[in-house]
């Protein structure tokens, strides 16, 4: 008997996740890299963007998430001082080494529901130029009226965190700060392969 209600309990839990995760991936991002300098602040888009995750919607709310992970190339970050500080910040970044700059969510640490949208506190592991670190970043998240959601998120950091020498230019004249910060706009939809969400 108990071996039945044990057997019953694991199939009622396996069906949930069957039934209430959903798979999503990237719809939209506007993700930016806001950093200073002793000559003028700057901002570089994150461009090509790919993301994918496994979330849990009831009622138009973020329950749960499963998995979550962002990729994007280093030679995709572009900046709006031109060519000549991209090929800077490619070369601080070891691009050609290390191409992609990735962010794989660990853990849910909170969601809390305030207003419009949940507040999720989270812990994954951020890998820049081939140094992997685990941060803690606070996010909004807010489920739009056509099943997508919209991740908003900044995360404070230092560029010798991750062992990148702060670029410079102009034979040294003009030297970028150490302190950067990333600013997470990325929008997810349903896949179409995905489970039907729960209501």
């Amino acid at each position: 008997m108990k071996k039945i209600l044990i057997s019953t309990i694991l199939i009622m839990v396996t069906s949930f996740f069957l039934v209430g995760q959903n798979s999503f991936t990237l719809d939209k991002s506007a993700t930016k890299i806001e950093g200073s300098s002793n000559v003028h602040d700057w901002v570089s888009d994150a461009t090509k963007v790919s993301a994918s995750a496994d979330l849990l919607i009831e009622n138009n709310e973020l329950v749960s998430i499963q998995s979550l992970k962002v990729t994007f190339p280093a030679k995709g970050i572009l900046s709006t001082k031109g060519s000549i500080m991209d090929s800077k910040t490619w070369t601080a970044l070891k691009a050609d080494a290390y191409p992609n700059i990735t962010y794989e969510l660990q853990k849910v640490n909170s969601i809390t529901k305030v207003g419009i949208y949940s507040k999720l506190n989270t812990t994954g592991k951020l890998t820049i130029a081939g140094v992997s670190k685990i941060v803690n970043i606070d996010v909004k998240a807010y489920v739009i009226t056509n099943g997508n959601i919209q991740f908003l998120g900044e995360k404070a950091m230092q560029m010798t965190d991750f062992k990148i020498d702060p670029p410079t230019a102009l034979f040294g004249t003009m030297t970028t700060g150490n302190d950067i910060k990333i600013k997470i706009d990325v929008t997810m939809k349903q896949t179409a392969s995905g489970y039907s969400t729960m209501k």
